[in-house]
């Protein structure tokens, strides 16, 4: 038998005040929590109720209820865990009845499927107020089990039932009990009752059906990859695509995607995705865009807009972007251009040891080269000098200039208001000469005619 109650079900618990608690367990992933439970107000109410919720805060859900007359009740509750990691861990099971403190019994069972690893569900009920409980069966190999509620006796176990909570003595005259099958029914539809002996009736009285999940799922592919589903721990392959409850969905849609570590498949649309698998293999998600660019490490495509930069590309392959407009310069180390900005103007000069061109502006110069190679500026003057050791020419202002060589060869200079002194001072002695000797030839021709007046007549 694939079902089977797992050994964390705790004990029953019984009281009388305003709740009663079960001991700690602690249930696996993928397990059926189960609640028989059974209470008794005593004064002829026909509407006792009751809840249950762990030590999760979770409320769990009833499946079932009994309560017609007598003032008692008997009702089923359950908790389903699944999946992995679904276990809560350690819990309690609090029954609460909505009379108060009222005499109140709970029963946990904790059922699993050995055979595929899933949680069982809960398929078909029935009730009763006689010694039997009746239900047909809704999957192939379901088990039933049934509560119930009785006066004080001596019970026994029917017709292939198993006996597995009884207690005698419930509020001071009552009985409780809690049976199943002892072997699960294989085939789905199949009337199956279970009955208790030792009292002629039992006033309240359900019955549940335990079904394993796997049986009640239906597929149709086609698959588009490997069968979504796990490992059991002896090899077997657990299809997980199939945990459906009794009258539950049936899946008609294509799968397809990736499996897990867990070996859970991991569900992918109908989208059509490209771009690059990352190291677990999962599929990052691409546009349908044209893209282009360089690959990095882990396979990704750089996305470039649709714009048409220039440059160079960095050591990582990654394209040093460049704006769209002319540049001239030099190239760095790593081959990327240093952008000089080109204007529209004519420029004249000299290339320095780097290559690059000494601005010059839009004038005439003249000059000596520096020893670099570079256009020494002179004005647009006329200069007059001597050139010095290093060939440059001593700049002297545009006057005429005379004077004697030195032994370098470097003109002496004079100015020229030195010079016109010199010629004037000159010109004011030969005038004053010139006038001199036309005074001393005006007196010699003085003299001489007073020499002629002044002779003595020898005639006579």
């Amino acid at each position: 038998m694939s079902l089977a109650v797992d050994a964390s079900s705790p004990s029953a618990a019984i009281g009388s005040g305003a709740t009663t608690v079960t001991g700690a367990f602690t249930p696996p992933d993928n397990s059926l929590l189960v609640a028989f439970c059974q209470g008794d107000a005593n004064n002829g109410s026909n509407d006792e109720d009751q809840t249950v919720a762990d030590s999760t805060s979770t409320t769990w859900t009833k499946k079932v209820l009994h309560n017609g007359g007598g003032g008692a009740v008997v009702t089923v509750h359950y908790r389903r865990l699944s999946g992995t990691g679904s276990s809560p861990g350690s819990i309690t099971a609090t029954l609460t009845d909505n009379k108060g403190s009222v005499a109140k019994r709970i029963y946990v069972r904790v059922f699993i499927d050995a055979a595929t690893g899933l949680a069982p569900d809960i398929g078909a009920t029935g009730v009763s107020a006689i010694s039997s409980v009746s239900l047909t069966t809704t999957v192939n190999n379901s088990w039933v089990w049934s509560t119930g509620l009785t006066a004080n006796a001596t019970l026994t176990a029917g017709t292939g039932c198993t006996l597995n909570d009884e207690f005698g003595g419930f509020d001071s005259g009552d009985a409780v009990f809690t049976e199943s099958q002892t072997a699960t029914t294989a085939t789905a539809g199949t009337s199956v009752t279970n009955a208790i002996s030792g009292t002629a009736t039992v006033p309240h009285n359900v019955a549940i059906e335990i079904i394993p999940v796997a049986s009640t799922a239906t597929y149709a592919g086609p698959w588009t990859g490997p069968t979504p589903g796990r490992l059991g721990p002896t090899g077997q392959w657990t299809i997980q695509a199939f945990d459906v409850p009794a009258g539950g969905t049936t899946f008609t849609q294509s799968l397809a995607g990736t499996l897990t570590p867990s070996a859970f498949l991991t569900k992918a649309g109908a989208v059509a995705k490209a771009g690059a698998a990352a190291s677990a293999g999962a599929l990052a998600k691409s546009d349908s865009k044209p893209l282009a660019g360089t690959t990095d490490s882990s396979g990704a495509l750089a996305r470039l807009t649709g714009k048409h930069p220039a440059g160079a590309l960095t050591s990582a392959g990654g394209l040093v972007r460049s704006v769209a407009k002319k540049a001239a310069g030099t190239l760095t180390s790593s081959g990327a251009l240093s952008t000089i900005k080109v204007v529209l103007r004519s420029f004249a000069g000299a290339l320095t040891s780097g290559g690059a061109l000494t601005k010059t502006g839009a004038k005439t110069l003249s000059g000596g080269l520096a020893p670099s190679g570079a256009l020494a500026r002179a004005l647009a003057r006329a200069l007059a000098g001597a050139l010095s050791t290093a060939g440059a020419l001593a700049k002297r202002p545009a006057k005429a200039v005379t004077g004697a060589l030195t032994a370098a060869g470097a003109l002496a200079a004079q100015i020229v208001g030195a010079a016109r002194r010199a010629t004037s001072s000159s010109t004011t002695t030969a005038r004053r000469a010139s006038t001199d000797a036309v005074t001393a030839r005006r007196t010699s021709t003085s003299t001489t005619t007073d020499r002629r007046t002044s002779t003595p007549d020898v005639e006579g």
